[in-house]
């Protein structure tokens, strides 16, 4: 997608940073949401947060940089 390795590297480092954060993150606030709002609420926070990522997966790669940023 991206014309330059490096910047393209780059991106592909933070994608993997966030989902490993999000997966040690992620049964602690399900834990905590589903003991204090339910189930459906926890789910529904997973869902929200699945679909941040695909979001942000699909519109970083479409920024331009500038060389030597």
């Amino acid at each position: 997608m991206l014309k330059n390795p490096e910047i393209a590297g780059k991106l592909f480092g933070l994608i993997i940073l966030v989902g490993i954060s999000g997966a040690v993150i992620a049964p602690f606030a399900v834990t905590s949401i589903s003991s204090s709002l339910g189930w459906t609420a926890a789910f529904m926070a997973l869902g929200i947060g699945a679909l941040a990522g695909v979001v942000l997966g699909l519109i970083i790669p479409a920024f331009r940089l500038k060389e030597g940023a």
